[in-house]
Order: structure tokens, then C-alpha cells, then sequence
């Protein structure tokens, strides 16, 4: 069973089912087994640019980053249920902006940096394209997946 903390303010649309639903199906998604614990915290542009300065040395707001538990460890083998994969920061601000650029739903554009985040959590990268086509796969298929839900 996935254990999800979920702090700071959600944004307009968006539940906390649909914040777990998003995790799960995206661990699925992965071929993962839906067990352990992460947190995801929405946040302010303020934040998540502090964060983003702090430890990628990038002095600007971002959309999502990710804290990895397991990074630089491996994969492990069978996760318990007591597990922590990490920790997501989610800026709902700047999703907002995003999805008002790309003319989707907010939702929508929240559910796809969650599940851009877990990947994150769960060892994808998109540094080569092989790579990037691999994540960006499993996170769209997510991603219509949970938007017909919501």
C-alpha cells in the first residue's frame, strides 16, 4: 500500500485522491509495486526557486522538482511498506501559468507534474532522448489516464 503526505494548498480542481490515484498509476505505469511512502508538497514560487537554487544552483522557480531517497543507492529490490521514495515540491503557480500557456485544464497540468516528479523518485531521467521517450511515455499515458477521471 502507498502511504502519501500531502502538504500545502491543493490547487482549484485537484484532490488528494487525485494526488494519490496520480502516484499509484504512475508507479503502475513503471511496473512498480504501489508500496512505501513520499510526500508531495505544493509550494510557492518563492520556495520551490529557493529550493531550486539550493540544490540544482539554478536561481529561478521551476514546475516540480524531486528529492530521491534511493539516488546514487539503486533501485531496491522489494520495497517495504515502511519505504520512503522521496519527496515532491509541486509549484501550483507556476503550473497555472503553464497550463494557461498550453490551454489545458490546471488538473491536468498537475497530474503531469506529479507523475513527472514520481518517475523522478522511481530513477527515470530525461538527459538522452532514449531516455526522455521512455519517461515522457509512461507520464502521458498517466496523464490521460487520470484526466479522464477528473
Amino acid at each position: 500500500m502507498m502511504s502519501i503526505l500531502i502538504s500545502g494548498p491543493l490547487p482549484r480542481g485537484v484532490t488528494s485522491k487525485d494526488v494519490h490515484d496520480t502516484v499509484v498509476a504512475t508507479f503502475r505505469g513503471a511496473k512498480k509495486t504501489a508500496t512505501g511512502s513520499l510526500s508531495v508538497q505544493f509550494v510557492t514560487e518563492k520556495k520551490i526557486a529557493s529550493l531550486n537554487a539550493t540544490y540544482r544552483n539554478k536561481r529561478r522557480s521551476t514546475d516540480v522538482l524531486s528529492f530521491s531517497s534511493i539516488e546514487g543507492k539503486g533501485m531496491p529490490k522489494a520495497p517495504s511498506k515502511e519505504f520512503e521514495w522521496g519527496d515532491l515540491f509541486v509549484c501550483a503557480p507556476y503550473a497555472k501559468r503553464e497550463a494557461s500557456r498550453r490551454s489545458i485544464p490546471l488538473s491536468e497540468e498537475i497530474i503531469r507534474l506529479v507523475s513527472h516528479g514520481t518517475l523522478h523518485l522511481l530513477g527515470y531521467d530525461h538527459a538522452t532522448e532514449p531516455e526522455e521517450a521512455k519517461m515522457f511515455t509512461i507520464q502521458e499515458a498517466v496523464v490521460e489516464r487520470m484526466s479522464d477521471d477528473v
